[in-house]
């Protein structure tokens, strides 16, 4: 049995998002805590960090909530998938906050890009509208989250990749995923 679990994290999606998802889909709740000042952050908050200057939230298992693909081969794709998307969504955090210039560095850019097309593909291989196939795993969760920070910054057409628009819609018509988006403390993820 999962306890009730409690999070940390600013009052934006970001790395929590996936998380939250996790526990939307599975179920479970969770109490959604936000940062609510630079004051308590810097006082209360930051002191308690993990070890690796992460807040609590990005810590909470997918393996207890049972969200990992059941075939092993799956399983390891999707950390390829988890680590590519990762990788994606630091670089057009970057982007964003202006630390890189799409004009000054475009290969960087364009190869995130031809990332985004692999993990696609990887996704189309299965039959059924999510990743491990007709059942939504954390992989999933992780892809929605970002890719839906991705269409929000405008930073992509979800439109270019079918087969993860696809699982997007999939995964945001689940009830369990419109019960957590209609929250009213929480942001469409459109």
């Amino acid at each position: 049995m999962v306890e009730l679990l409690r999070g940390i994290y600013f009052n934006v999606p970001g790395r929590a998002e996936a998380v939250r998802l996790m526990y939307a889909l599975a179920g479970v709740a969770l109490e959604d805590m936000t940062v609510p000042s630079k004051e308590e952050w810097l006082s209360d908050i930051k002191p308690r960090m993990t070890a690796s200057g992460e807040l609590p939230f990005s810590q909470l298992p997918q393996f207890v909530l049972g969200l990992v693909p059941s075939d092993d081969l799956r399983a390891y794709e999707g950390q390829m998938v988890v680590a590519e998307l990762a990788s994606i969504q630091d670089l057009m955090y970057y982007v964003f906050r202006g630390y890189i210039k799409e004009t000054e560095e475009p290969s960087l850019v364009s190869s995130r890009m031809i990332g985004l097309s692999y993990v696609d593909r990887m996704v189309a291989k299965e039959h059924g509208p999510f990743f491990a196939g007709d059942t939504p795993t954390y992989v999933d969760c992780i892809a929605v989250a970002i890719l839906s920070t991705l269409v929000k910054r405008g930073f992509i057409k979800l439109s270019d990749f079918p087969a993860l628009e696809e699982l997007h819609t999939a995964f945001t018509a689940l009830p369990a995923i419109q019960a957590y988006m209609t929250r009213d403390e929480v942001d469409e993820m459109e």
